[in-house]
């Protein structure tokens, strides 16, 4: 979603950098698999190896502040550590609440298999028979399905290409049903011959959007109604109380800075939810025993696999990313202040909780270590990179864009002794270096080398995510304007919107921030998405 839910978006969060095809809530299901073996018969406590991992990340300034749950067989644990805030003087506990973003998809699945349960719905039924009349598939085109929306293989974008909010800082507040179903019109109910797996965030959003439209009622009433009362879990909601909002961690950008809450409409079901860890322990264990709840035989269908993912031997069942044993199940979630990720293997009664109020893909792997050192397993520590002082003059040289794919391209920009990257359609990241030429981001699991020639200008990068070095050489700079956009003697080009382009537009620059962007009046190059054709203005000299 923008931040990605799972997960960042607008003004600088992302969960991707390499095209949608693989998106970063796929980062590492191989090492979640491989990382388990046998179950140790009697673990030790687990406090002070937990206590070694975590303590890197706040020392490092990764994290702000996290709340942990471990469930091993009956035993429960909560671990806390950080503050609430930065600069705050308290830590936070099991009932502190936090944004878990696209964990929220994993509610999602469990309403539709519960309301198939119930006979309301079924998995396999078109999508489009719980939206408005008028909306339908292109003529011979297989129809959405609602199964296919819980497992990413409907074929659905990442994002909607109408998403243009007026404050970016909350990117989904105002994106209404009305502007949902005016994409569904104009794309259609289709799966346009796409029957593979590919993350989606819209389809996540969709799929609660037609729930609530089918149950008659909102979709954080259907959850708290169907899965949170049911399952004992009083803190996991969208809309939060005066006292409820007390216990809410403060979400802290890369830079340790406040942002703002997300707030959701039509897509609520792909990232509304908040929750504590000791909530979400309680929805853990429902899964690792559904026999003892009374939403047994839907949580049972959540976990049977139905698709593979884009990583070897990984699949994905309603909502639950399956690891290559076939006995783990996992989801991440980030927004714009918080990252979260959860994880059970029924086979060895094992789960873990990681939630944190800054937006750093380190806990994914915390997450992945936990699992294993809960069975008593030696793990090896968090690998966090190290930020060095680099010379302006030298991230200078890193300056350009970059071609990872057709149509998929990596603008590099400065702000002083700071350098950001922007992938096409994606929010901007901060890049910090390790070295002159590696560089790494805090908000994806993703790492750049810059390769230079003799006198230290970038000719070529290599993204390193998700186990591929991607390559990409750097771009000649272009020097045209975009259709509709003309020149006038000073050189500053000028352009005709339209009410949807000026919203998209706005949303843009708001999203550039100070980067190297000065608008109309200075030279300058940004790219434009989110529904407006790209423009680049005139470089120096050109």
């Amino acid at each position: 979603m923008p931040r990605a839910l799972g997960g960042r978006a607008p003004r600088g969060r992302a969960t991707a950098l390499v095209p949608a095809t693989a998106f970063a809530s796929i980062l590492a299901l191989a090492a979640l698999g491989a990382a388990l073996g046998p179950h140790a018969a009697q673990a030790p406590d687990p406090r002070p190896r937990v206590d070694a991992l975590v303590a890197p990340l706040l020392e490092g300034e990764w994290a702000v502040g996290l709340s942990i749950a471990l469930l091993r067989g009956a035993d429960t644990r909560f671990l806390a550590y950080g503050k609430l805030a930065a600069g705050h003087d308290r830590t936070p506990d099991a009932d502190t609440l936090f944004e878990i973003g696209s964990v929220t998809k994993v509610f999602t699945a469990l309403l539709l298999a519960d309301m198939a349960e119930r006979g309301e719905v079924e998995l396999n039924e078109p999508v489009r028979a719980c939206l408005p009349a008028g909306l339908d598939a292109p003529g011979g085109e297989r129809e959405i399905l609602l199964s296919d929306l819980a497992t990413h293989t409907s074929g659905l974008p990442r994002m909607p290409d109408n998403l243009a909010p007026a404050d970016p800082a909350d990117p989904y507040a105002d994106y209404t049903p009305q502007r949902l179903h005016a994409y569904l019109a104009r794309r259609g109910l289709g799966r346009h011959d796409r029957e593979t797996y590919a993350y989606s965030n819209l389809g996540g959003g969709l799929l609660g959007h037609a729930l609530a439209r089918r149950a008659g009622r909102s979709y954080e009433k259907l959850v708290l109604d169907r899965i949170c009362g049911p399952l004992g879990m009083p803190d996991t909601r969208s809309e939060l109380s005066a006292e409820q909002r007390a216990r809410f961690a403060a979400g802290q950008d890369t830079e340790g800075g406040p942002v703002s809450n997300w707030r959701f409409s039509a897509l609520a079901g792909a990232g509304a939810l908040r929750s504590t860890a000791r909530d979400m322990a309680a929805f853990v264990r429902a899964n690792l025993d559904p026999a003892a709840t009374k939403l047994s035989a839907a949580i049972e269908a959540t976990h049977e696999p139905r698709a593979e993912t884009v990583v070897p031997k990984g699949q994905i069942a309603l909502g639950w990313h399956v690891g290559p044993d076939g006995n783990l199940r996992w989801h991440n979630g980030q927004t714009a202040g918080y990252h979260s990720f959860v994880a059970f293997d029924r086979t060895r009664s094992l789960g873990v909780v990681v939630l944190c109020n800054s937006p750093t893909g380190l806990v994914d792997e915390l997450g992945m270590k936990l699992l294993p050192l809960l069975a008593g397993e030696a793990v090896e520590p968090l690998r966090v990179p190290k930020t060095a002082a680099i010379e302006p003059a030298v991230l200078e040289g890193c300056v350009g864009r970059y071609q990872l794919a057709p149509g998929f391209v990596l603008e590099v920009t400065r702000e002083g002794d700071r350098l950001f990257g922007q992938a096409t359609g994606q929010p901007r990241l901060r890049l910090y270096p390790e070295s002159p030429s590696l560089f790494h981001c805090r908000t994806v699991d993703a790492r750049i080398t810059f390769v230079r020639d003799a006198n230290g200008r970038a000719k070529s990068l290599l993204l390193h995510q998700n186990g591929r070095n991607m390559p990409g050489p750097r771009l000649r700079r272009r020097r045209t304007a975009c259709a509709g956009g003309t020149r006038g003697a000073s050189g500053r080009w000028k352009m005709r919107l339209s009410g949807n382009q000026a919203s998209a537009l706005s949303f843009q620059i708001a999203n550039c921030k100070k980067s190297n962007f000065k608008f109309w009046n200075r030279s300058a190059v940004c790219a434009f998405h989110y529904g407006v054709t790209e423009a680049t203005r005139r470089e120096p000299g050109s």
